[in-house]
């Protein structure tokens, strides 16, 4: 009975999640992915976000040596400036900030730093590429309420666990 609970519960959480989900690594959008480019007095920088703009996915590229975070951006994920180093640029938008956001080496000898900028600086601008990327959603794996794996649909509660990381309850009849 504690086992049906716990997958219930992991389940029920997974399908309440808003716009994205962020686990292990992954970031779930279902609208997509769009790509930013921050405009600013002596460069420029571009990144993947999430559609709506609230999570940056991967710092892309950025000269010289500094990387503005879009304004509006609530969460950056997990390494999204993995190799990086210079400055980083925060606007006050800014919510969730993983512990390890940068994953500079110690022994190369580069640095990085963090700071806050005031994003009504009207000389920082946002370019918003139209493209638009979308993961297809599929199903990985199937189980009964009992948490066994079922190869196909079997009549009954099936739980559906999908690529993105999501899962969903289906009644087959």
């Amino acid at each position: 009975m504690k086992k049906l609970l716990l997958i219930l519960t992991l389940f029920t959480t997974t399908a309440m999640a808003q716009n994205h989900i962020l686990d292990n690594g992954y970031v779930y959008c279902e609208s997509g992915f769009v790509e930013k480019t921050i405009h600013f007095p002596g460069g420029e920088c571009s990144g993947l976000y999430t559609a709506d703009g609230e999570v940056l996915v991967r710092a892309n590229d950025f000269s010289p040596n500094r990387f503005y975070v879009a304004d509006g951006t609530i969460t950056i994920a997990k390494n999204a400036f993995e190799g990086m180093w210079g400055h980083f640029y925060l606007p006050p938008s800014v919510k969730y900030l993983p512990a390890d956001v940068v994953s500079a080496r110690p022994d190369d000898g580069r640095r990085y730093e963090i700071h806050l900028y005031d994003p009504s600086n009207s000389e920082i601008e946002t370019e918003v590429k139209q493209q638009t990327y979308t993961i297809d959603v599929d199903e990985i794996a199937r189980y009964n309420l009992s948490g066994q794996r079922l190869p196909e649909p079997q009549k009954g509660v099936n739980i559906v666990k999908m690529n993105d990381g999501s899962a969903r309850k289906e009644l087959v009849r």
